[in-house]
C-alpha cells in the first residue's frame, strides 16, 4: 500500500473506532487492527492480540465516555505511520484504580503505528 493509503487507514481507525469508542463485535477495529496486534503503552504490560486491545480500549472508553482524538500530523514512510495527536475527554469512570474526577483531561502524544493496522 502507498503511504497515503496507510495514512487513510489510520485516519479511519481514529474516526470509526477511537472517536466512536466502538470496540463491539461489529467494530471496524476488527478490519483495521491486526489480529497479532502488540501495543506498548506507558505503565502497562504489552498488549497482545485484538482481544487485549479491545479490553484496553473498553477501560479507557468507560473512563472517558466523551473521548476525542484529533490527529495533528500523520507522517508515513514505508509501512509505518506516525501520528501526532491531541487527546481530550472528561474523566467520568475509574481508570487503573483512579476514581473519576469529573475533570476535563487534555493531552498530546505521538504514536508509531505498524503493522498494527492491517496495511
Amino acid at each position: 500500500m502507498s503511504t497515503e493509503e496507510n495514512k487513510a487507514i489510520v485516519q479511519k481507525w481514529v474516526d470509526q473506532v477511537l472517536n466512536t469508542r466502538d470496540v463491539s463485535d461489529q467494530s471496524p477495529a476488527y478490519q483495521l487492527v491486526a489480529t497479532d496486534f502488540a501495543g506498548h503503552f506507558p505503565g502497562q504490560p504489552t498488549l497482545e492480540g485484538i482481544e487485549a486491545y479491545r479490553q484496553f480500549g473498553s477501560q479507557y472508553f468507560s473512563a472517558f465516555p466523551d473521548l476525542q482524538i484529533t490527529p495533528e500530523d500523520l507522517i508515513a514512510e514505508g509501512d509505518k505511520v506516525t501520528m501526532r495527536y491531541d487527546w481530550r475527554g472528561t474523566h467520568k469512570g475509574e481508570l487503573m484504580g483512579i476514581p473519576p474526577t469529573g475533570k476535563q483531561v487534555r493531552t498530546s502524544g505521538i504514536s508509531i503505528l505498524f503493522p498494527f493496522m492491517s496495511f
